[in-house]
C-alpha cells in the first residue's frame, strides 16, 4: 500500500489554475478590524455587517476576500500552528508605491512591520490589530524569474523604497480592481508531514525549499501556500477559538477538477466535511495534519 501511495502521490496534481480564494480570520473587535482593513487599506464591506462578523471586498461585489468574525477568546502565548501571515496580491508596482507612501503617512495606524524584495516580488509587511500578519505585494514579470533544477530562485533582500516611492504617480484611494489573496504562509509543526498532505493530497508542486520552510504553486507561480517550521517543530495543533486564521479557502476552476481533487482526497483516506459556506453549491472542508482548516469549492 505505501508503494502504490507514493506512486499516486507523484502522479495526481491539483489543476493549474487553481487559487487561494478568500481567508476569514477570527478578531477580537469587529470596529478595531474594520477601521484596519476598510479605513486604512481601503477595502470595502459588502453583505450584512454586525459587532460579530463583516466581509471586505475590493469594490463592494462579491465575492468576498475577507471575511472577519468575532471572537472572545484572548491570544495566549502558546505556540500553535496556524496564520504567519497571509499575502495581498496587488495587480502592478504602481498601486504598491502608492499604497507605501500611504502607509508612510500613517505609520502608527499601519504597523508597517518592514519590507523586502523577494527577486519574484516586492513585498511590504504589516500586523493588524490583532497580530495577524499580513504581507501586501506586487509580482514581477514571470519572465524575470529566475529558475534552478526546478526551483524558483526567491531571495530576501532589503526593498528599494525610494526607488518605488518614485513609481507611486497617484493617491492611495483603496484597493485596486484585480486585488487578490496571493498566497497563505502558514506555521505547521512539521514540515515533511505537511509536505505528504500539500504535495501527496492537495497536489500541490513544491517549486521552493529551504530547510525551514516549504513554497508551493498549483502552477509556476513561485508559491500560493508556504508551510514553515519557524516556531519550532512539534508545536501544538492550530486554535479554533483564539484570534488568527479561521481558514482559507481554495478555488478550483470548475467542477470536474473539484471531483478529480475530491477523489484523490478520498483514496488518501482524507476526510471531508460540509462547509456552511452557503454561496458555494459544491464546497467542503478539510483539515491540513495540524488542524488548519481549509475550504474547497469552485469559483
Amino acid at each position: 500500500m505505501e508503494n502504490k501511495q507514493g506512486a499516486e502521490s507523484n502522479t495526481f496534481t491539483i489543476h493549474p489554475n487553481a487559487h487561494i480564494g478568500h481567508l476569514h480570520l477570527r478578531v477580537t473587535n469587529i470596529e478595531s478590524s474594520l477601521r484596519y482593513y476598510r479605513d486604512l487599506l481601503g477595502f470595502q464591506t459588502v453583505g450584512e455587517k454586525s459587532a460579530e462578523k463583516a466581509f471586505l471586498t475590493v469594490d463592494s461585489t462579491q465575492p468576498y476576500l475577507l471575511a472577519l468574525s468575532r471572537t472572545s477568546e484572548p491570544r495566549t502565548s502558546e505556540k500553535h500552528a496556524g496564520l504567519y501571515h497571509f499575502a495581498i496580491l496587488l495587480p502592478n508596482r504602481k498601486s504598491l508605491a502608492s499604497l507605501l507612501r500611504h502607509l508612510m503617512k500613517h505609520i502608527q495606524e499601519s504597523n508597517l512591520e518592514g519590507a523586502a524584495d523577494h527577486g519574484v516580488s516586492e513585498a511590504i509587511y504589516l500586523q493588524d490589530p490583532d497580530g495577524n500578519g499580513v504581507e501586501i505585494y506586487s509580482d514581477r514579470p514571470r519572465s524575470e524569474w529566475q529558475w534552478s533544477e526546478g526551483q524558483v530562485q526567491m531571495t530576501t533582500k532589503g526593498l528599494d523604497e525610494q526607488g518605488l516611492l518614485k513609481e507611486a504617480k497617484e493617491n492611495w484611494i483603496g484597493t485596486p480592481r484585480g486585488t487578490k489573496i496571493g498566497h497563505v504562509h502558514l506555521h505547521v509543526s512539521n514540515l515533511s508531514a505537511a509536505e505528504r498532505f500539500y504535495r501527496g493530497c492537495l497536489g500541490f508542486k513544491l517549486n521552493a525549499s529551504i530547510p525551514s520552510a516549504h513554497f508551493y504553486a498549483a502552477d509556476d507561480y513561485h508559491h500560493h501556500v508556504a508551510t514553515n517550521t519557524w516556531l519550532g517543530e512539534g508545536v501544538s495543533p492550530a486554535s479554533k477559538t483564539q484570534p488568527g486564521l479561521d481558514h482559507f479557502a481554495l478555488v478550483l476552476p470548475n467542477e470536474e477538477a473539484l471531483h478529480h481533487l475530491f477523489r484523490n482526497l478520498s483514496w488518501k483516506a482524507v476526510s471531508t466535511e460540509k462547509s456552511e459556506e452557503k454561496e458555494f453549491l459544491h464546497s467542503v472542508y478539510v483539515y491540513d495534519p495540524d488542524g488548519i482548516k481549509i475550504e474547497l469549492h469552485t469559483g
